[in-house]
């Protein structure tokens, strides 16, 4: 049934809803944001909308608790979601934000959670996405099994958004060919559509020593990568950015990972 809604829906021109006026909305008072990451540079001020998307009474406590550590606001408000859009998401994991999107988007809306199948099988996530799938909350999200290299069904067309959620530098553990990733994903956006990438800081090295020279080294390669696919640069939030990082890890299996403290940014690309 999943399947042919997304076919129908993706076979129908993708025009975005026009964002809904929450100017006179009222800001909930149920779970009030605050960022716990104090090194953050904040550059977006999360939305009534959102912040009543993260308050649902509906939404598990286990997704609640999650909502600072993730700095879900800040991200789901530099995504930009419309109400009746169509957008995936690359690396759903356990889903907690698909269902942030789902929501975002609305029932006219549709949300595509990939995730690789060598990467999810036979852990505790497939059994808690599995469980997601099956809320009422998450009726618009269609589950896709591919692969990296091929995300998304060769019939996809003229979706609004495309966001990896896992670390653009962690694919290369998994032998991924981003090239071929990133081409992929330029043919499933329409014209205008975004493709948005997190991405973390890489580990100290002996030419590099300097937080903000190991940042900008990172992100020029992630660009250099995802603008040779055909996209162009728009914008890069840096609410992620955590100056305690200690930098002690690498991209490879096995690598040291001390604690959760991360020096992240997100990139932001458009389809021309």
């Amino acid at each position: 049934m999943r399947s042919t809604i997304i076919v129908t829906l993706l076979g129908l021109a993708a025009c975005a809803s026009a964002p809904a006026d929450m100017s006179n909305a009222a800001l909930p008072t149920t779970r009030a944001y605050t960022a716990s990451n104090i090194h953050a540079a904040v550059e977006v001020q999360p939305t009534p909308h959102v912040l009543e998307l993260l308050a649902a009474h509906d939404r598990t406590q286990e997704d609640h608790a999650l909502d600072e550590s993730r700095q879900a606001a800040d991200l789901l408000t530099f995504l930009a979601i419309d109400d009746g859009s169509h957008v995936a998401e690359l690396a759903s994991g356990k889903g907690y934000f698909t269902e942030l999107m789902a929501r975002a988007v609305g029932p006219r809306g549709v949300v595509l959670g990939q995730n690789a199948p060598e990467m999810l099988a036979g852990t505790s996530a497939e059994t808690a996405w599995k469980a997601r799938l099956g809320r009422s909350s998450d009726a618009n999200v269609v589950r896709v099994d591919r692969s990296f290299v091929a995300p998304l069904p060769p019939e996809t067309r003229g979706l609004d958004l495309v966001f990896l959620a896992i670390d653009y530098g962690q694919l290369v553990q998994f032998g991924v060919d981003r090239d071929a990733m990133n081409h992929a994903v330029h043919l499933a956006l329409r014209r205008g559509g975004r493709y948005v990438v997190l991405d973390e800081t890489p580990r100290e090295g002996p030419f590099l020593t300097d937080l903000h020279a190991l940042h900008t080294a990172e992100s020029r390669n992630a660009r250099r990568e995802i603008e040779s696919a055909g996209f162009a640069f728009a914008a890069e939030g840096r609410f992620l950015r955590d100056s305690s990082d200690p930098r002690d890890w690498d991209a490879n299996p096995g690598a040291s990972k001390t604690g959760e403290k991360r020096d992240r940014f997100v990139l932001a690309f458009v389809k021309p």
